[in-house]
């Protein structure tokens, strides 16, 4: 649903609800206590039609609010968010020469994990489908 339909879906629900009171003929009265079938069954498609308009309207609203309150006021200070540290050149490319050891089977990033099966391509690249 976009913007566009929760639009027509309020239109048609409130053109639902006004019809018995704007076409009367259409509406007559069955019941014993002079109540109209069809009034009564505009009235809750009515209500249904408004009530998901107004759902997804909620939700838009709701989506920017958390938008606005998930940053803090202009003045507040901010956390200081630890620094990355990078490894130095030779820490890395001993993890690279231990990833790349023959039998080392899997390697989970390039940490040098074994993995108790062994590594085949076949794993890994696509069949022919039949």
């Amino acid at each position: 649903m976009n913007f566009k339909h929760a639009i027509g879906f309020m239109i048609i629900g409130a053109v639902f609800g006004l019809l018995p009171s704007l076409v009367p003929e259409w509406c007559p009265a069955t019941g014993p206590d002079g109540s109209s079938t069809r009034a009564l069954w505009l009235g809750l498609m009515s209500t249904v039609m408004i009530s998901i308009a107004l759902s997804y309207f909620g939700r838009r609203i709701l989506g920017s609010l958390a938008l606005l309150l998930e940053h803090g006021p202009a003045g507040a200070e901010e956390e200081a968010v630890p620094a990355f540290e990078v490894p130095a050149a030779e820490e890395l490319a001993a993890l690279v020469r231990v990833a790349r050891q023959p039998g080392n089977g899997l390697a989970v990033a390039g940490a040098g994990i074994a993995s108790p099966l062994p590594f085949s391509p076949t794993l890994v690249e696509p069949r022919r489908a039949a």
